[in-house]
């Protein structure tokens, strides 16, 4: 939301204060098609931002109008060229799959195949796919019978990415050249913290949610004796169970993670049950200490790791995802 100037002022206080070299070369600033960019990357390119994510959403100016995006496939590629030109090395695309057009595969084709010459190029080094995850009473329908084409589109892409551009796919749905290294399933995890109205904390065992009203937030005590501190509005510290499936449903989301023997024996035995049922449905394959999600795993992954939580959180899941549709149109649907 900040203008060039400011908001270079805002990473320059912040750069002068953390060593950039520990951060990862992921380190990445989203830019918005609709954004005025020349200005904008030269501040970033100056104070050495590695990484720029576009959220393209779609190249379907149909698709951008109905969800009242301002800018069109034209205004997409012009930032594309622009980022390209100031020299960055890694640039990422984000799409959505599962906008009504999308039913029609034919559209849907059309925007996967437009990134063949963005990748043989060297315009873009990734591209990541994003669900639509439409929230209830909006304008966008979701109906429990749209997983179906939606996942016959991932399938696609998938093909299209991985067969037809040799591309490698690590995390599930990021798309790049490089091949990435598996993950440690229970490697320490580090610290996450989030400085945003609503942002999420995860420092160790603890989840964090900060204040949400925008006016409660601005106005939040910081500081605490001689320490300052973040605007928290919830808490809640997580059991070793429940540290176990925070670093699982990261390690099985990442596609491929490494689960050594010692780390196996430690789980509890509902836990070797679902892995030794997600082996028995070809969900997931082993060679040695080495876990790979199959194509069927890559499906599911985001399910997955609901099978290790407790039957109260998967009850409430449950009633999260009735709650979503109108019995008329659900009944109908399944």
């Amino acid at each position: 939301m900040l203008p060039p100037r400011l908001l270079g002022s805002l990473l320059e206080h912040l750069l002068g204060r953390v060593d950039l070299s520990v951060l990862s070369p992921q380190s990445t600033y989203e830019l918005n098609p609709e954004d005025d960019v020349d200005d904008l990357l030269e501040m970033l390119k100056a104070i050495a931002i590695p990484r720029i994510s576009i959220g393209v959403q779609s190249f379907d100016d149909r698709i951008l109008h109905s969800v009242g995006r301002g800018y069109s496939r034209r205004d997409i590629l012009r930032v594309i060229e622009a980022v390209a030109r100031h020299g960055f090395k890694s640039i990422n695309l984000d799409l959505i799959n599962g906008f009504p057009h999308h039913r029609e595969l034919g559209n849907w084709k059309r925007e996967i195949e437009l990134l063949a010459p963005l990748f043989e190029s060297g315009a873009i080094q990734s591209a990541t796919l994003y669900m639509l995850h439409p929230f209830p009473r909006t304008r966008l329908p979701c109906y429990p019978a749209d997983s179906y084409w939606q996942t016959r589109n991932l399938c696609f892409a998938r093909e299209y990415l991985c067969d037809r551009l040799q591309l490698h796919e690590k995390p599930i749905y990021w798309f790049q050249k490089e091949r990435a290294e598996p993950e440690e399933a229970f490697a320490p995890s580090f610290s996450i913290f989030g400085y945003g109205n609503s942002s999420y904390s995860s420092p160790g065992r603890w989840l964090l949610q900060n204040v949400s009203p925008l006016k409660a937030f601005m106005e939040h005590n910081r500081w605490s004796g001689s320490k300052s501190t973040l605007p928290v509005s919830r808490a809640f510290k997580l059991t070793p169970k429940q540290m176990q499936i925070k670093s699982l449903l990261f390690a099985v989301r990442s596609g491929s993670f490494r689960l050594r023997q010692k780390e196996l024996d430690l789980m509890s035995a509902s836990f070797k049950k679902e892995f030794q049922k997600f082996l028995q449905d070809g969900l997931l394959e082993r060679k040695k200490d080495q876990y790979h999600l199959t194509e069927a795993g890559k499906i599911f992954a985001h399910q997955m790791p609901i099978s290790f939580f407790d039957p109260e959180v998967k009850k409430n899941l449950h009633d999260y995802l009735e709650s979503r549709f109108p019995p008329s149109t659900a009944r109908s649907d399944r």
